[in-house]
């Protein structure tokens, strides 16, 4: 369904604020309704890694060029990025497997002062920074497979397109109404029904966890992981 049309369902069904022609009779702001179904649809992303990508350049892909006539070892990542599911440096046949600090330190000693071809890479370092365990001696594009949030938070202004989390319209709506009774500035503020939303959302949360788990048990991982 489209932005417009969750939009409307929410009026219809749940607010009770479909008696308005024009946006100045509605209680509800069209620009807070869209809001919150962005809000919604990020944190589905975040508990549920449902966006998948492999093609967005700007997401999926960096450059490791010289600098300075050297090629570091550090590479700042898009923040989009939830967590990484593949990566392969340029000339490297096998992809890169990710380790932590600590595992490199006790398996690799010296990793951060070593040169040559990369191995492995870890994220510790830094939020939304990839290090190599070394420090590379040629350069190209590394190209990754990631889980993702939206590329774009939801518009007003583009109500014809919709979320890209797709086949989910219930439980955006739920979380939906879970940020808009939430909202002190706005009128219709009751934690009440934030709180009854926001015990559906999350418990539509966990059925589709359930779901995913048992249509593909041994891939699914429901718990986010930390940068």
């Amino acid at each position: 369904m489209d932005i417009e049309g969750l939009v409307t369902r929410i009026r219809t069904e749940f607010l009770d604020d479909a008696n308005g022609i024009r946006e100045a009779h509605f209680l509800w702001k069209t620009r807070h309704i869209i809001a919150s179904l962005s809000q919604a649809e990020r944190e589905l992303c975040r508990k549920l890694f449902l966006l998948h990508d492999s093609t967005t350049a700007e997401i999926c892909q960096f450059s490791v060029a010289a600098q300075g006539g050297i090629f570091p070892r550090e590479y700042p990542i898009d923040d989009r990025i939830l967590r990484i599911e593949r990566l392969k440096f340029p000339g490297v046949t096998k992809p890169l497997e990710r380790k932590t600090t600590a595992w490199l330190d006790q398996h690799d000693p010296g990793w951060d002062e070593a040169t040559g071809t990369p191995s492995f890479f870890t994220v510790d370092s830094g939020d939304f920074v990839i290090a190599f365990n070394r420090q590379p001696i040629t350069g190209g594009t590394v190209t990754m497979t990631v889980k993702r949030l939206p590329l774009m938070p939801l518009s007003e202004k583009e109500t014809s397109v919709s979320p890209e989390v797709k086949q989910l319209d219930d439980e955006l709506i739920h979380g939906a109404l879970k940020y808009l009774y939430i909202k002190p500035d706005l009128e219709g503020y009751d934690p009440n029904l934030s709180a009854k939303w926001a015990k559906q959302f999350d418990a539509d949360i966990d059925q589709i966890t359930l779901n995913r788990a048992a249509m593909n048990p041994q891939e699914y991982v429901c718990r986010p992981e930390r940068f």
